[in-house]
């Protein structure tokens, strides 16, 4: 009766640990970008003109084979160190790209974007990016928090970018009788969660979320007439903006979302078919753990040529459950605590060297985990 009690226990363990490994995500505000955080992608194009990603439940996305090419650095620094920070004194990172500094605004719901500066330079050639800041008549939502299937939203906001009389051709101007001109953008951009499962990317595999991305841009002219003020001419030069902007109908991306890594995973862009061009992809990333977004600060390490395990923690009150989790997937040892005192367990009947360490809430969900030597 004990032995089948035990490899009754083992064998649901087992299956407890592997559903919850597969488990829909939720995404939380850990993996908000903030100050000081450098993610990096991997730009590929093997992908293009392969089948969208299938939507769904318990899916299996396989781009483990994606080849490494160029790489997009995102670098968040401190909003100060920005020229434009008197203009988003609420922001709380930075992007600099290039002349353009882009700011953001973290809080517990969601990370936005504010708008972005033109540090020098202006437009050469015409083009409409004059020196200075634009800032978005509301923030557009880029994350949000507690983010899980089939989970919605949408963001609009609008800026205008004024430009001299000399960005539009002389057919134009020589009829409109403006000195300047301007350039009023609405976007519209809807995410929609419409898969979970396992993301397979070169490093590892994920826990994701697929997130599909609509934007459509909405470009109106305008000139500034004596007399009568800022008047909407999109009809005479509408032709000529075009797609300067994005216009012209929706674009199509897809992102894939995991708790346990800031930003995105990959971000798959579309053609105008609406099939894979090119994916960005994190490459060589580790999965985040509690300490590195200071939600949490652990150490973990053992002691008495590894007999025993000791588990420190700065949390006040934290119940959680344990598991360590031998090199064969089996769960070897399992205890219900709380952070607010060190744990100490007994690991000296334990056999081999290698142990994955979770840490889970109280209701289930995957809080911490470790690589642990002996």
């Amino acid at each position: 009766m004990k032995k089948f009690f035990s490899f009754s226990f083992n064998l649901w363990a087992f299956i407890y640990f592997i559903a919850t490994v597969h488990a829909q995500t939720t995404i939380t505000n850990r993996v908000f970008p903030e100050a000081g955080d450098s993610i990096i992608f991997t730009l590929d194009t093997t992908v293009a003109g392969s089948a969208l990603p299938q939507i769904g439940a318990n899916q299996i996305w396989d781009y483990s084979n994606l080849q490494s090419g160029i790489r997009r650095p995102e670098i968040y620094r401190a909003p100060n160190l920005g020229a434009g920070f008197a203009t988003f004194p609420t922001a709380t990172s930075m992007i600099r790209q290039g002349i353009q500094e882009r700011y953001f605004r973290s809080n517990s719901n969601s990370f936005e974007e504010l708008g972005y500066f033109i540090t020098v330079g202006g437009g050469g050639g015409g083009l409409p990016i004059p020196t200075g800041p634009t800032v978005y008549s509301r923030p557009l939502v880029v994350l949000k928090s507690n983010y899980t299937y089939p989970n919605s939203f949408q963001s609009v906001y609008s800026f205008a970018i004024t430009v001299g009389k000399d960005f539009l051709p002389d057919s134009i101007s020589a009829v409109v009788p403006g000195d300047s001109f301007r350039l009023k953008n609405t976007i519209t951009v809807d995410k929609k969660v419409t898969g979970w499962g396992t993301l397979k990317l070169p490093n590892r595999n994920w826990d994701a979320l697929l997130e599909e991305r609509i934007s459509t841009t909405d470009t109106k002219v305008e000139a500034k007439i004596p007399f009568l003020g800022w008047t909407d001419i999109t009809s005479l030069a509408g032709p000529f903006i075009g797609n300067l902007f994005g216009g012209g109908g929706p674009t199509k991306s897809i992102g894939f979302l995991s708790n346990d890594a800031k930003s995105y995973l990959a971000v798959i862009n579309t053609d105008t078919l609406g099939l894979p061009s090119t994916i960005q992809y994190r490459q060589n990333l580790e999965p985040l753990q509690i300490g590195e977004n200071n939600l949490l600060k652990l150490s973990s390490f053992f002691i008495n040529q590894g007999s025993e395990l000791w588990i420190q923690s700065d949390e006040a009150n934290l119940d959680v459950r344990i598991q360590l989790i031998d090199i064969s997937g089996k769960v070897v040892l399992e205890k219900n605590s709380n952070l607010s005192q060190n744990i100490k367990l007994n690991t000296s009947h334990l056999v081999g060297k290698v142990f994955l360490m979770n840490m889970y809430t109280k209701n289930g969900d995957l809080l911490y985990f470790q690589k642990l030597l002996r």
